[in-house]
């Protein structure tokens, strides 16, 4: 009995030090400048920078909007795409595109909404329980099986309250990656993430953690 107290004891202390570093490390879902992006088929990326120095994935969410002329469905089979891409690939006017793939949902249905917000979490959506993300990225989507009167895309915030995002946005077309400016405004998608600190950050709490834990049992 005092071994099962003693780990029950440690794994709280685990959980407890990995939700209390939680943090947003970018967030732009505050100010809503009443734009709509749709970009049909094509899959669009918004490059980002991260704010502090958590980098462990703990959560996402990012809103779309899906139209349709049918009330309450959608004439085709719709679903959505989102990627997570590191900008170490070729250069297209001086600026690193998205090349190598740190996270693919797989297509997913969706339904029909004015506006809707998606959640994805560790362990769960395809997520990794532990993806180390870099200090900036390309976050994109995608839309497929729109019929007749679909119409899809994602609604436009700006500036980010956490982090930072270009104004422009990357398009893939045609095998390869080109950058994009929309005349109507900034293409910032509504996006937040949260994140932990790195294994060896939370290792060195968890110990400190645990110590004083068992200190004050043998108290």
């Amino acid at each position: 009995m005092k071994a099962i107290i003693k780990i029950t004891a440690v794994l709280a202390v685990l959980v407890g030090f990995s939700t209390a570093n939680a943090a947003t490390i970018y967030q732009n879902t505050t100010t809503d400048l009443n734009l709509r992006f749709s970009p049909g088929f094509l899959e669009v990326g918004d490059e980002i920078t991260f704010a502090g120095d958590q980098r462990v994935l703990s959560g996402f969410s990012f809103e779309y909007f899906g139209l349709s002329s049918t009330p309450g469905a959608f004439a085709g089979n719709v679903e959505a795409r989102v990627r997570f891409y590191q900008n170490n690939g070729n250069l297209f006017n001086g600026y690193a595109s998205p090349s190598s793939l740190l996270y693919d949902s797989q297509w997913f249905s969706i339904t029909p909404s004015d506006r809707a917000t998606l959640v994805f979490a560790p362990g769960a959506d395809n997520v990794p329980l532990s993806l180390a993300l870099p200090d900036s990225m390309t976050f994109s989507v995608q839309f497929q099986g729109m019929g007749t009167g679909d119409l899809v895309g994602v609604d436009l915030y700006g500036p980010p309250g956490v982090g930072s995002s270009f104004a422009d946005y990357w398009l893939f077309e045609s095998g390869s990656w080109s950058l994009k400016e929309n005349a109507a405004g900034d293409v910032n998608f509504a996006l937040e993430i949260q994140a932990v600190p790195e294994p060896s950050v939370l290792a060195l709490l968890l110990g400190a953690g645990i110590t004083a834990f068992l200190a004050r049992r043998r108290a």
